[in-house]
């Protein structure tokens, strides 16, 4: 089963089946309608959890909440 938690703003951890190693692709797309530039990044990873941070970038860096999916890809 996977779940996603929100930890905090623009803070999330993904769980996932167990993989045997955390050797896999995270691949993160997120949703902007407005005109913010959002970036969303793994900041954390391993056979069972990731960790995505997403957040704000046109002057200042500040964490959002957006839409967002992910894709795994094993290596």
């Amino acid at each position: 089963m996977t779940s996603v938690t929100r930890n905090s703003t623009g803070n999330y951890t993904v769980t996932i089946p167990d993989r045997g190693n955390s050797d896999y692709i995270v691949q993160l797309t997120v949703l902007s309608p407005t005109g913010l530039q959002i970036t969303a990044q793994v900041i954390a990873q391993t056979n069972t959890t990731f960790t995505v941070q997403l957040y704000g970038s046109n002057i200042f860096l500040y964490n959002v909440d957006r839409d967002w999916y992910f894709t795994i890809k094993d290596l």
